[in-house]
């Protein structure tokens, strides 16, 4: 799948200033697909805007057992002699980072149905889980709520920081990213 990036014409759609937000973000972004392309080694340095790109990037990621392969990005936003991939390979270069980025946390992916959407405090329970894992209160951005509704009632892989605390050693998640399963991949069994 091609997906075609280009800029606003100069007052179109941003005011002055904004523009050069916007400009900035596209920037960031099309240096996180690159680098998850594995075409560049280059990102930004502080380890907050690294972990905030590369989050960004990861949900861009096609779905595991979707039809599309890879997303190619080009345009004059990304430069007409260059062309930006995003395979489904990347995930496991994306979450490498992650992980490493949240060393203070535990980076991680769990299995689960998604139920009880609590709308108001953008958390639901993951249930089902395998091998009888406990119910697992996840805690989401309130700019995924269409994606988690979608979710609702679905086997789900969510990838995240998984907390535990110190004092009732009990765990919550912060989710990065959510995507449904196959059958075969939530239950486990080979395809038929």
């Amino acid at each position: 799948m091609k997906i075609m990036l280009g800029e606003p014409e100069t007052g179109q759609l941003f005011a002055g200033e904004d523009e050069d937000t916007f400009l900035e973000g596209l920037k960031l972004l099309l240096d996180g697909l690159a680098w998850a392309g594995g075409d560049s080694t280059d990102l930004v340095a502080t380890p907050e805007a690294r972990h905030a790109v590369l989050t960004a990037v990861r949900k861009l990621v096609p779905p595991r057992d979707g039809p599309v392969e890879a997303l190619v990005f080009e345009g004059r936003a990304v430069g007409y002699e260059r062309r930006l991939s995003l395979a489904k390979s990347a995930r496991n270069r994306l979450d490498d980072e992650l992980r490493r980025l949240s060393t203070a946390k535990e980076y991680t992916e769990v299995k689960g149905r998604v139920r009880e959407i609590d709308l108001d405090e953008n958390k639901f329970i993951l249930r089902e889980r395998p091998k009888g894992e406990a119910d697992l209160a996840c805690e989401y951005d309130e700019r995924d709520e269409s994606e988690i509704k979608v979710c609702l009632d679905q086997k789900v892989i969510v990838s995240g920081v998984l907390i535990t605390s110190n004092k009732t050693k009990k765990q919550t998640m912060e989710v990065e990213t959510i995507e449904t399963l196959s059958i075969d991949e939530a239950t486990g069994d080979p395809p038929a």
